[in-house]
């Protein structure tokens, strides 16, 4: 898949999204509900509240927004490691129509 959002200057990245099922996320006070996991490159800049609106299929270039009539709200990030440093960071995500 490929990850399209504003700033420009990511406009074509690798990424996978994969569906959580509606895992609950605590964030201060309040418990939210994310049903997708996005992955990222550890050197993309992204923070909670950001909206990404295009993710699109590697193999057809459709996106998946224009499937399924929604676009994600990024709720939390996390900087998984590989063992040895930074690999790669996970975006929860939930859907916001």
């Amino acid at each position: 898949m490929r990850l399209n959002w504003l700033p420009a200057a990511y406009t074509d990245e690798e990424c996978r999204l994969v569906s959580t099922g509606g895992r609950e996320i605590k964030i201060g006070a309040e418990v939210v509900i994310s049903d997708w996991k996005l992955f990222v490159k550890d050197t993309v800049t992204v923070t909670e509240q950001y909206r990404i609106d295009n993710i699109k299929l590697r193999s057809t270039g459709v996106a998946i927004a224009s499937l399924v009539s929604y676009a994600f709200e990024v709720i939390l990030v996390q900087m998984r490691s590989n063992g040895m440093g930074e690999h790669h960071k996970e975006l929860a995500l939930r859907a916001v129509k």
